[in-house]
């Protein structure tokens, strides 16, 4: 594939360069067109943050003031000359002294200065330089803490969700939001480490839509997406570098003369060496390489992993990723594999072995909240001009990892390698952590997006006992038929031992001998107590015509010693296993509307003689 897309490109490259080149003169025409337009655009308030659209959104008339002001001055930190740190020359090398601008101005959060009163922000994942990724601040993941920020007077007491931004280098970042859901207000902030982690109090810019800061290299930053008066919502949030500040950066090797008398040495022996000899860039003192930045930071030709410098850096050891972003279930990612915070220290998994996957990777990290399904799903963007026509030439691949066996080759759980898009679904467990790794086939980089969606198990319905199984299934601690779920099952039922010779009814009553006509004799013992019933027995049957209570009495005994015992006859069988109730000369129950129950005659001990029963009902 690699030759054949070699291939593709020089064709059409030749093929387009005529058309190209004809284009060339109506472009640089067009630019001028494009300038006036956007200089109108801006004198107009066509640029998206015109006054009106500031009254709309939160501000009364002061805090309209409040903002206006702030941006008067140019630069955060109030530079009237409008250049990062003050430099009243404006040129690259004219800082008197040399050293790196002031940034924001912002001495409110310093050690030694008064103590936090605001409140602590949880952030919920990394971002970088090209960073895109959607939340909602109504989502499990968001926090509610702070109402306030000490860099603004608006209320924010929606929920938050706060990232982490660690600068690769010195520059002004810009972050901006889109696509806010509909009817909620929410606002920016960014917040300076200060030594005291996400704290409300080391806010040092805030913003309607976006909100730009001035980044020191190796630095944290925090930016929070909060609601106004207790909004909450979705929203898409993009992070922007833009160039290195004046004054921090490598010096110009290749001529710049115009450091300026009072300018670092960079400036000075870059214009002189660089424009003189013209020959290889040198490093300039006390600069090294920033091995995960993108950047070639010390001016040798080779950023990151493929500088020596960067050998023994972490990320660049074989074998070892390093997560850079985090992911959550319905959220994406749009961003390059070889984009700030990528590593190129794997070029196999173990999952994949006979794939080559030299390009860098990019990882991110992701929890699961609950059990399920989770679904990655890598899309290659156009990122040339002639795949425009083509389509993506390069090739990304994408791996799951199992975050509690490191970030290596051994730790693959699952795999797309097809050529083009990927999809990968894994099973996943509440509290689960995973690294999702995008990496390029036979050294590729492209842009992508990465999405991540999730579907929970669907709770299995309430087990049943089976009668007659051994098992507990439904884990009440009761075996089949000792389960009152079995208590109609026919495996359940006790063979009849006693047939019920007569019928009484409420209000009825009958003499006669526990041995007479239409006794039986198979019942010495009834589950209800432990007397000795030898003798024959005789049986009524007794259905209830309401819930009532019921009393059985036994009379005229003449000194013979029988009892009487009630059994449940709901399984619709005479079973002395069923006995409920029982009584020397008298048991009393509560019926219920319908059922039926038997009423037996029984000698103690073998005792045999006549009777007296009747039954009355309340």
């Amino acid at each position: 594939m690699p030759d054949f897309n070699a291939l593709v490109r020089c064709i059409l490259v030749f093929a387009l360069s005529f058309a190209f080149s004809a284009c060339t003169t109506g472009l640089m025409e067009g630019e001028v067109l494009v300038d006036d337009l956007s200089e109108e655009a801006s004198d107009e308030g066509l640029d998206g943050s015109s006054d009106d659209d500031v009254d709309d959104q939160n501000e009364d008339p002061a805090e309209e003031d409040d903002e206006d002001n702030r941006n008067s001055g140019g630069s955060p930190g109030g530079n009237p000359g409008g250049s990062p740190g003050g430099n009243p020359g404006g040129g690259t090398g004219g800082n008197p002294g040399g050293s790196p601008p002031s940034g924001d101005g912002n001495d409110g959060g310093s050690n030694g200065g008064p103590a936090l009163t605001g409140g602590i922000c949880t952030p919920v994942s990394v971002v970088s330089c090209g960073s895109t990724l959607s939340a909602s601040t109504a989502g499990v993941d968001a926090t509610n803490t702070i109402d306030s920020y000490t860099v603004s007077t608006w209320d924010a007491t929606g929920p938050e969700l706060a990232y982490v931004f660690n600068a690769p280098s010195t520059e002004t970042v810009t972050v901006t939001m889109s696509d806010m859901e509909s009817g909620q207000d929410l606002d920016i902030y960014v917040l300076e480490d200060n030594g005291s982690g996400c704290h409300s109090d080391n806010s040092i810019e805030y913003g309607n839509l976006s909100a730009s800061f001035d980044a020191v290299a190796g630095e944290s930053y925090y930016v929070v997406v909060d609601g106004y008066v207790g909004a909450a919502g979705s929203f898409v949030l993009d992070v922007t570098c833009g160039e290195e500040q004046s004054g921090t950066t490598p010096p110009n090797n290749g001529g710049n003369s115009n450091g300026g008398t009072g300018g670092s040495t960079g400036g000075s022996t870059g214009g002189s060496t660089g424009g003189t000899t013209g020959g290889s860039p040198t490093p300039p003192p006390g600069v090294t390489e920033n091995c995960s930045s993108g950047a070639d930071e010390d001016g040798d030709g080779l950023a990151d992993c493929d500088d020596s410098d960067c050998a023994s850096a972490p990320n660049c050891s074989a074998g070892v990723c390093m997560a850079s972003a985090g992911l959550v279930a319905g959220g994406f990612d749009s961003y390059d594999n070889e984009g700030p915070g990528s590593t190129d220290a794997i070029d196999s998994w173990f999952c994949a072995p006979n794939v080559d996957e030299s390009g860098p990777e990019y990882v991110y990290v992701y929890t699961a909240t609950q059990a399920g399904q989770a679904t990655a799903n890598l899309n290659i963007q156009v990122d040339e001009l002639i795949e425009l026509l083509t389509g993506p030439l390069d090739d990304l691949d994408l791996f799951i990892l199992d975050a509690t066996g490191g970030c290596g080759p051994s730790s693959c759980v699952a795999w797309g390698v097809t050529s083009g898009n990927d999809t990968v679904t894994w099973n996943v467990t509440a509290g689960s952590t995973w690294y999702i790794v995008v990496d390029g086939f036979e050294g590729d980089t492209s842009d992508y997006t990465l999405s991540l969606t999730h579907i929970a198990n669907t709770p299995p319905p309430p087990a049943v006992e089976v009668c007659g199984s051994g098992s507990d299934e439904d884990g009440d601690g009761l075996v089949d038929c000792d389960d009152s779920d079995c208590a109609t099952e026919p495996v359940c039922q006790s063979p009849a031992t006693c047939n019920s010779a007569w019928t009484l009814n409420c209000g009825s009553s009958d003499s006669w001998s526990n041995n007479g006509t239409g006794s039986t004799n198979v019942i010495s013992s009834y589950s209800c107590n432990s007397w000795n019933e030898s003798a024959p027995e005789y049986t009524y049957e007794f259905t209830a015509p309401s819930n009532s209570n019921v009393e059985v009495e036994l009379s005229e005994l003449n000194g013979v010693d029988l009892d009487l015992f009630v059994l449940d006859g709901s399984s619709g069988v005479c079973n002395e296993n069923n006995c409920s109730v029982f009584g020397n000369e008298s048991a009393s129950f509560t019926a219920l509307a319908g059922e039926t129950y038997f009423f037996v005659v029984d000698g103690y001990n073998g005792a045999t003689g006549s009777y007296d029963i009747s039954v009355t009902c309340n």
